[in-house]
Parts: C-alpha cells; structure tokens; sequence
C-alpha cells in the first residue's frame, strides 16, 4: 500500500520536481552503497518518475500544437 501512496504522489509532482527526485535517487545509486531491496525500489521510484516526465512532455507537446493550430487556423480565415 506505501507503494501505492508514493505512485499517487508522483502525479502531484511537476515536470521540474519529478525530474529533481529521479536525478537525486540516480545520484544515490551511483554513490552509496545501498543493499539490493533499496536499489531495487528507488530503481522503480526512478522508472515511474520518468514514465510521469514522459507524460507531462506529451501534454505540453500537445498543448503546443493545439496551439500553432489555431494559429494556422487564424491564418487561413484572413483573405
């Protein structure tokens, strides 16, 4: 169930945020010694923030083109 909460939690998290944690866990792993469990489970810590990165980048790459196709569309009213 703690699992659970912390998945939850990463959708609260912003772009910036995300990627923050997910860089720190990543500084961790390469310079502490942690046993297998931990590793293992900041590892899917890691994973999910980027999945939740990668999902904000789509959203912005769509709010941009819904963006510039209004745009477009303006452009294409005007005589």
């Amino acid at each position: 169930m703690a699992t659970k909460n912390k998945t939850d939690n990463i959708s609260k998290l912003s772009y910036d945020e995300a990627l923050q944690e997910a860089e720190d866990i990543l500084r961790r792993l390469e310079n502490e010694k942690l046993p297998i469990d931990q590793v293992i489970a900041q590892s899917r810590r890691v994973a999910s923030l980027i999945k939740h990165c990668k999902v904000k980048i789509t959203e912005v790459s769509k709010e941009v083109d819904d963006i510039l196709d209004d745009l477009q569309d303006d452009e294409d009213i005007r005589p």
